[in-house]
């Protein structure tokens, strides 16, 4: 079904007006970086919570829900109706941007029409790139520390080789002793044989 010139405007206008209604303040940092008071939420910024029952905690945004003006964080969870957790819904009036998201091409292009500079947007946008780097690499580490534990894990008890090792000198000690004690006994044997010679 077609949409009337008129149709395409209101739901452009209607678009509009709820990104508009998605917009959270930034922190004095960014507002001083980009000059820019506030802007809409994206997924992938990171927020934090200044109102309501999750004050002072914060997050990355998860996903964004444009018409009950609510944002899901990661992390920040409460229990369904059957019981289950899912990831609560908080107004977008109780957050503070903290990070911005560059990805989007049209972020850039609003922050460019509101005032920021390019050089500021660039210099952002390479911090970005870097933390994601040490993240990855983070990961990596984990990744690797974590395989190199799992042997470890495994042979936390006494190995085999370990066993017999500790098994080696209690043998060779009762080794050592058997000879003696059967040195006494032929000893004892033969004055035995002795002993019987003399009285015959």
């Amino acid at each position: 079904m077609a949409h009337s010139s008129t149709e395409y405007r209101d739901l452009a206008r209607n678009w509009h007006n709820r990104a508009k209604l998605m917009a959270a303040p930034l922190t004095k940092t960014l507002r001083g970086r980009f000059r820019v008071r506030s802007i809409a939420v994206k997924a992938g910024d990171s927020v934090k919570v200044v109102a309501g029952g999750y004050k002072n905690r914060s997050g990355k945004v998860s996903r964004v829900d444009t018409r009950r003006s609510l944002v899901f964080i990661e992390g920040i969870t409460e229990k369904g109706e059957k019981g289950k957790m899912k990831m609560a819904g908080i107004s977008v009036e109780n957050l503070q941007i903290t990070k911005l998201d560059l990805h989007d091409k049209h972020r850039r292009t609003v922050l460019e029409r509101r005032g920021a500079s390019v050089s500021s947007i660039e210099a952002a946008e390479r911090e970005q790139e870097e933390e994601e780097k040490q993240e990855e690499e983070r990961e990596d580490e984990n990744k690797v520390s974590s395989a190199d534990g799992e042997p470890e894990k495994e042979g936390s008890g006494p190995t085999k080789d370990a066993a017999e090792a500790a098994e080696a000198p209690g043998s060779a000690h009762e080794t050592g002793e058997a000879p003696a004690v059967e040195s006494g006994a032929q000893a004892d044997t033969s004055q035995a044989v002795e002993n019987t010679k003399e009285e015959s």
